[in-house]
């Protein structure tokens, strides 16, 4: 995932993206460049994707919308102005007739009616949105100076450069080029000597040398997590109510190893979405599967269980879809989208994909207790040595366990004694006969109260609550009993010694249904199994439910050109102040078209 950069960077460089869109001006008028942005921001909300919001039956977003009869006229007649709809509406004098409507606080520039005009006169030519197309290797531009170009990115900088009708900046000096690199690379100034030794290296290779120098940097690493971290949401607390931490610092950890080792994105990936989908999860690729953990969580008592289902799964849908597709589906929590091809089924059908997952909705102390453990599944991170002494430990423990449960004769007899000596005692100390504990020590409330009872009214529960304080505490166990508190302390004591870190569990998946409008309560919505966007096409599963890892394997397929888009603008972003498209975080009819598709 190293972003090499054999070239250096230059405010030339930086400059050209900004002059990019200035140049496409003098260009052919193109769909996606020129007309789509128009469509989208000015159109689509009442004649978009959106069925139930479109107005008079028109669609804007699609060809064959554009192309339809609507009852003798079409939107738009190819190379002709009269005959089109689109044409006599956003310039129609009369308010009634004009489109967009005036009350609608949107309007067309000049501007955007002249290349409207040119689009219609080029007999309308359509273009599949640029994100979705496949990625295609066009020739550099040729017959430019040569004393700037050192690689094709140069030759696009430079005629970028040229055609807004400035001249490429001279080479920055030594001292602002390691400045540069050292901020861009590890989000640390250079040291003093570091400066100096590269001012000082004379070779042809200094500048490559020193990029080498700083991606082997460990705060490489660090640099390039920051970034993804925020990306994912990442906190080490549960965000809600009293903000409590939560053990996903590993989670960090890992990000930052997976930059500074170099890992292939798809693997970082398929560890992230579904590490413990894999055959034989590693404790590394676990740690990775934390990635479906790091939601919001709640430990406010009289919050809803169900209601945080679906805020949990329809928080993950949000945050697959704008890192690695950069659309904004979260429009589709309560509507098809109004300007991308995402329905409301999509949103939920991308979510069902989770639903597999093994976590608590609500983290209150109740939730907790009836669960068994506090944070549902994690893993205590041991060396190997110490996963051995752990596994003995649980051996010894699991034994001991036993060894308290089994129903001999001797202490069944024993506890049958013990009872009815307790209740015995509880009565005469009722009448005021007698004080003091009773047989085994004091008795809790509670288990006062269950003596008091017949034994054949007593429920399932508390002939247990009773048998087990028994075995606690009776001198036929008390051996055993103190061989496992002993052991439990050892287990604890390597658990306080050792991170922990949530991880991903798959268990049988919860049913998810379209919520109507979002609606959590109602219960009247479809039931949807796990999908990618229509749009997209269909995963090959071969009838089997699709899983957290045929997602994962989806998103890193080679003939789909969307993620890898995604994740390279990021990285221009990142190093170059702007993307490819100036919004990384939508891929959609209103993101920036790029300046180099």
């Amino acid at each position: 995932m190293r972003f090499s950069v054999p070239f250096p960077i230059t405010a030339m460089t930086c400059m050209a993206l900004a002059f990019a869109s200035a140049a496409a001006h003098a260009q052919p008028i193109r769909f996606n460049r020129d007309i789509r942005p128009i469509l989208a921001e000015k159109c689509l909300l009442c004649h978009g994707a959106d069925a139930v919001e479109r107005g008079g039956g028109l669609r804007l977003d699609t060809p064959e919308g554009v192309a339809a009869d609507l009852g003798g006229h079409r939107a738009i007649a190819p190379g002709r102005l009269a005959e089109s709809e689109v044409w006599q509406r956003i310039t129609a004098s009369a308010a009634k007739n004009r489109m967009p409507p005036p009350d609608s606080g949107k309007r067309l520039s000049s501007g955007e009616k002249e290349r409207l005009r040119r689009w219609i006169l080029a007999d309308a030519p359509w273009e599949g949105h640029w994100a979705y197309a496949p990625v295609e290797t066009a020739p550099a531009p040729s017959g430019l100076p040569g004393q700037w170009i050192i690689n094709d990115i140069d030759r696009y900088v430079v005629r970028y450069v040229l055609e807004a009708g400035f001249q490429p900046a001279p080479a920055a000096d030594r001292a602002t080029l390691i400045r540069r690199l050292s901020f861009d690379l590890t989000g640390l100034p250079p040291s003093r000597e570091a400066v100096r030794a590269f001012i000082e290296d004379a070779s042809p290779h200094a500048h490559g040398k020193l990029v080498d120098r700083l991606l082997e940097s460990p705060r490489y690493g660090e640099r390039m997590a920051m970034y993804w971290l925020d990306l994912v949401r990442y906190a080490d607390s549960i965000g809600y109510h009293s903000d409590n931490p939560m053990p996903v610092a590993p989670y960090r950890e890992y990000v930052i190893r997976a930059f500074n080792e170099n890992m292939p994105f798809d693997q970082f990936t398929r560890e992230q979405l579904a590490g413990d989908l894999l055959e034989a999860p590693t404790d590394v690729q676990l740690t990775a599967s934390a990635y479906n953990r790091l939601n919001q969580k709640t430990q406010e008592g009289g919050a809803q269980a169900k209601e945080y289902v679906a805020i949990m799964r329809a928080d993950r849908v949000r945050n697959v879809s704008e890192v690695w597709l950069g659309a904004t589906m979260a429009c589709a929590q309560c509507h098809d989208h109004k300007y991308d091809p995402f329905t409301t089924k999509d949103f939920y059908s991308l979510g069902a994909f989770f639903a597999d997952l093994e976590q608590l909705p609500v983290y209150t102390t109740k939730e907790r207790l009836e669960h068994g453990h506090p944070w549902a599944v994690s893993l205590l991170l041991l060396d190997e040595v110490e996963k051995v002494r752990m596994a003995s430990l649980e051996k010894e423990l699991e034994g001991l366990d036993e060894a308290i449960d089994a129903d001999t004769p001797a202490l069944l007899e024993a506890q049958l004694r013990w009872e009815q000596e307790a209740a015995e005692k509880l009565k005469s100390e009722k009448a005021g006969k007698t004080d003091g504990p009773g047989p085994l020590g004091a008795l809790s409330k509670e288990q006062a109260k269950i003596l008091g009872k017949p034994p054949e009214e007593r429920t399932q529960k508390e002939r247990k609550k009773l048998r087990d304080f028994f075995r606690q505490h009776t001198p036929l166990l008390g051996e055993e009993n103190s061989l496992r508190d002993a052991c439990r302390e050892k287990i604890e004591t390597m658990r306080e010694a050792n991170e922990e870190v949530l991880i991903s569990h798959a268990q049988t998946p919860r049913t998810v249904r379209i919520l109507p409008r979002g609606n959590w309560m109602d219960d009247s919505g479809e039931i949807v199994a796990p999908a990618i966007p229509e749009a997209f096409g269909a995963l090959d599963t071969e009838g089997r439910r699709a899983t957290r890892l045929d997602l994962a394997n989806w998103l890193c397929a080679a003939d789909n050109p969307l993620v890898a888009r995604v994740f390279v603008n990021r990285l221009w972003q990142l190093f170059f102040g702007r993307g490819i498209s100036a919004s990384p975080g939508d891929f959609g009819a209103q993101g920036a078209y790029p300046s180099n598709p």
